[in-house]
């Protein structure tokens, strides 16, 4: 059972460029199946959403709209009856929307999960 999910992610995307080069953010939903076994919870989850990115190695010049869809693994451990934090693994993919860019990219992410709901 979780209800009334709130997540941050620290996430470290393994994108062959300087970390300086590219900002942005992206907002959207969260699809996913959530199970536990014994004191740990496991789940694999979809993250869909849009939003700006400036990266000019990518989008040949300053930044664009583009669409965001990533797909992960999920190891979790309640901390709380409220609170979990969780170890994190899969795939993104980011599609430009607005400027004229290479094709769609695909690199391998994994990171932290703080996630507050009903555990």
């Amino acid at each position: 059972r979780q209800a009334g999910v709130t997540q941050i992610d620290c996430e470290m995307s393994f994108v062959d460029q300087n970390r300086d080069e590219i900002a942005g953010g992206f907002g959207g939903m969260i699809l996913g199946s959530y199970s536990r076994l014994g004191p740990f919870s496991f789940s694999g989850n979809a993250l869909v959403g849009v939003g700006g990115l400036s990266w000019p190695a990518y989008f040949h010049g300053e930044g664009g709209v583009a669409a965001m869809a990533q797909i992960d693994i999920e190891l979790g451990l309640p901390v709380l009856p409220w609170f979990q934090v969780s170890g994190y693994g899969g795939v993104q993919f980011i599609m430009p929307i607005t400027a004229g860019t290479d094709p769609i990219l695909r690199y391998p992410v994994m990171g932290l999960r703080f996630t507050w709901g009903d555990f």
